[in-house]
């Protein structure tokens, strides 16, 4: 597991998640002038879906990037870039606009991607991780997105990530200066949740969400064994606070799953694991489970998720090598040792072990 104090704690706030080749982060005052230089380039792209500020009075955008970086400690949004994996401006927007608590849980997808950045996938990944954030780690039940009948790239983006249409919202929005008829498209939770979960046979990986399994995980890491080859090596089981965290930092790094059997009547929680380009963190929390090949099952299902997200390995976090079961679990699941590291829990010795993956047809 991650430890959740250090450099990985302090990015919190920051970064919210990393994806294959894209990343969401939370606006700076540094990124101003790649704001200004995105949308004076992308105005007649963007004009006929977005109420955009007025190029004579406003032409770089200022008020409007004030407004959003203003923005950034108001609970009511989540004001998000997307920003290149591997470096680089701003390449869109992704917004959570209006988020009410309560009975509601609900929020209003707002997004827009440069003229020159569309059309390759980047807003697709985008949303996805931004989903991912709000069910996941925000505890939203839904999120609503309006757009129009005409654009039909929304229109597929919204449909490809698993929004429903519910309806029609006539003369719902002024843009450019007219008021346009939006079509009404709604993602839940319950859905999010049906269509993202990894399955084999009575075994699945259902994704994160952190206001219900912190607490599901809490006795996890109150036992001795799990506790001792955590990355941070700790003797005393975690606080809540510190599962949470622990969280929190894994779901900026990658996809987060609670291990799940099917128990007849109920999935029963046993462990979590995080798919990530920089690890492969897995606990089976409840001891009745371990050797019990749940851990091999889960590796097969992630390494299918990788192949078919395109990635060309899986890296694991380093491993005690007095941590054998591990060290075992991985290679039976064709994991080679790739470099020797510094252990994290009483600074024994570790090993980084690496799996090449063959891209199905359809990644490549």
């Amino acid at each position: 597991m991650v430890s959740p104090v250090g450099e990985e704690g302090a990015q919190l706030g920051v970064v919210v998640a990393m994806g294959s080749t894209i990343l969401l982060r939370r606006p700076q005052q540094a990124d101003r002038a790649a704001w200004g230089r995105l949308l004076d380039a992308s105005r007649d792209f963007l004009a006929p879906w977005i109420d955009l500020p007025d190029a004579g009075n406003d032409p770089r955008g200022d008020a409007w990037f004030d407004a959003t970086l203003a923005a950034v400690d108001d609970p009511r949004y989540e004001k998000l870039f997307v920003v290149p994996r591997d470096g680089g401006d701003l390449v869109g927007v992704l917004n959570l606009n209006e988020i009410v608590r309560g009975s509601f849980e609900s929020a209003y997808l707002g997004y827009w991607i440069g003229a020159e950045h569309a059309r390759k996938g980047l807003m697709t990944e985008g949303l996805e991780l931004g989903l991912r954030h709000a069910f996941g780690v925000l505890g939203l039940h839904r999120v609503e997105a309006n757009l129009q009948p005409e654009n039909e790239a929304s229109r597929a983006l919204v449909s490809k990530t698993g929004f429903v249409r519910e309806g029609l919202s006539e003369r719902y929005l002024r843009v450019g200066g007219h008021w346009r008829d939006h079509e009404r498209w709604a993602l839940t939770v319950e859905r999010w949740t049906e269509h993202r979960c990894l399955r084999d046979a009575d075994l699945r990986l259902r994704p994160l969400r952190l206001h219900l399994d912190t607490d599901i995980a809490l006795p996890w890491y109150a036992d001795p064994e799990v506790l001792r080859f955590s990355e941070s090596g700790a003797e005393e089981r975690y606080s809540r606070a510190t599962v949470q965290q622990m969280f929190e930092v894994l779901a900026t790094k990658g996809e987060v799953f609670i291990i799940e059997i099917d128990m007849g009547n109920a999935w029963r929680p046993i462990g979590d694991v995080t798919l990530s380009k920089d690890g492969i963190p897995i606990a089976i929390g409840d001891p009745q489970y371990r050797s019990r090949g749940f851990g091999t099952r889960t590796l097969a299902l992630l390494i299918q998720r990788a192949s078919a997200l395109g990635w060309d390995k899986l890296v694991t976090n380093p491993i005690e090598l007095s941590n054998e079961r591990s060290v075992r679990l991985f290679a039976s699941a064709g994991f080679m040792r790739a470099k020797s590291a510094r252990g994290h829990a009483n600074g024994g010795q570790a090993v980084v072990m690496e799996k090449a993956l063959v891209r199905p047809t359809s990644a490549r």
